[in-house]
C-alpha cells in the first residue's frame, strides 16, 4: 500500500531530452512545423491562423467564424462533415483565441490523407449555412448567461478590463446584444479577410510516414497565399486606456465563495526574461 505520510525521495535531473520540431517555410510563405514521434500510429495535424478576436470588425465575428467552418461546405452539410470524420476514426476542434484561430484534427495516421482533404476543404470551401447560425447564438447565449452567474467568470472579465480598458481587445468581453447582432455577413467579412488565402502555420506530429508528411507539404505548396499588410501593426495600435479606479468589487451577497484576482502588466513573450519568469 502506497504510504502517503513520508515523501518520495528528491533527486536532480541531470538530463532532459526533449524533442524538437522541424520547422520550414514553403515557396508561399506557409510556415510548416512537424514532429515524427510516438509508438501509436496516431497524429495530431493543426492549422494556426493569426485571426483571433483582436482583429475582428465586429465584436464576436472570429469566434462565430471558426465555429462555423465545420458547420457546411459547398458539398457538404454538417453533418456529412461530423460523418466523414467520425467514420474515419477521428477528432476536430475548432478553437478560439484573442490573437489566434485553429483547427486541428486527430486520427489514425494510415488516413492522414483523408483527413488533409476534409481539412482542406472546411477552409477553402466553407459556406456558412444561415440555417446553422441561429442555433449556435443560442447555445453561446446559454453559456454566458451561465457564466455570467460565476465569479470566477465575473472576476476575470473585470480583471483584464482593469489591465488593458474595457475598449482594448485583451479587456473587452463579448455582451449578449452583440451576439444577437453577428450575422452571416460578419463571419464571411472576417474570413475573406484573415483565412482565405492567407498565411498560416501547419503543425503535423505524430507517428506517420515520411511520405504521407511530403505528399501533405507538396498539397500545401500549390495553396495559393496572398500575404497582407502585417497584422502586427494592429496590436501595436491598439491603445491601452486604464480606468482611474485600479481596484474594483463586485457584490454578490448570495454567494457563499470569492474569488480574488491580483495582477499588473508585465513584458511580452519576445522578452529574454519571460522564460525565466
Amino acid at each position: 500500500m502506497l504510504d502517503r505520510k513520508t515523501p518520495p525521495i528528491s533527486k536532480t535531473i541531470h538530463q532532459l531530452d526533449i524533442l524538437h520540431l522541424v520547422s520550414q517555410t514553403l515557396s508561399n510563405g506557409i510556415k510548416c512545423h512537424t514532429l515524427k514521434a510516438g509508438v501509436q500510429e496516431v497524429f495530431k495535424m493543426e492549422i494556426i491562423f493569426p485571426a483571433g478576436s483582436y482583429y475582428e470588425q465586429k465584436s464576436g465575428a472570429a469566434f462565430f467564424m471558426v465555429k462555423m467552418l465545420g458547420e457546411g461546405t459547398q458539398s457538404k452539410t454538417s453533418s456529412q462533415i461530423s460523418e466523414s470524420i467520425d467514420q474515419l476514426g477521428g477528432f476536430i476542434e475548432f478553437n478560439h483565441g484573442l490573437e489566434r484561430l485553429s483547427i486541428s484534427i486527430m486520427g489514425l495516421s494510415r488516413y492522414l490523407r483523408d483527413f488533409f482533404l476534409i481539412l482542406e476543404e472546411l477552409i477553402h470551401e466553407p459556406s456558412f449555412p444561415e440555417k446553422e447560425l441561429p442555433q449556435l447564438k443560442t447555445m453561446t447565449l446559454q453559456n454566458l448567461q451561465v457564466s455570467l452567474e460565476k465569479n470566477a467568470y465575473l472576476a476575470s472579465i473585470k480583471f483584464k478590463e482593469l489591465l488593458f480598458g474595457e475598449n482594448h481587445p485583451y479587456g473587452k468581453q463579448i455582451q449578449p446584444e452583440e451576439v444577437d447582432s453577428i450575422n452571416r455577413e460578419d463571419l464571411i467579412t472576417h474570413y475573406q479577410n484573415y483565412i482565405f488565402q492567407k498565411p498560416f502555420d501547419f503543425i503535423l506530429i505524430g507517428n506517420y510516414e515520411e511520405a504521407q508528411k511530403e505528399e501533405i507539404l507538396q498539397k500545401l505548396e500549390k495553396w495559393t497565399i496572398i500575404t497582407p499588410q502585417t497584422t502586427q501593426k494592429i496590436i501595436e495600435d491598439a491603445k491601452i486606456v486604464l480606468p482611474k479606479e485600479r481596484k474594483h468589487l463586485i457584490s454578490k451577497p448570495d454567494k457563499m465563495q470569492s474569488s480574488i484576482r491580483v495582477g499588473r502588466q508585465l513584458f511580452t513573450k519576445s522578452h529574454p526574461d519571460y522564460p525565466k519568469i
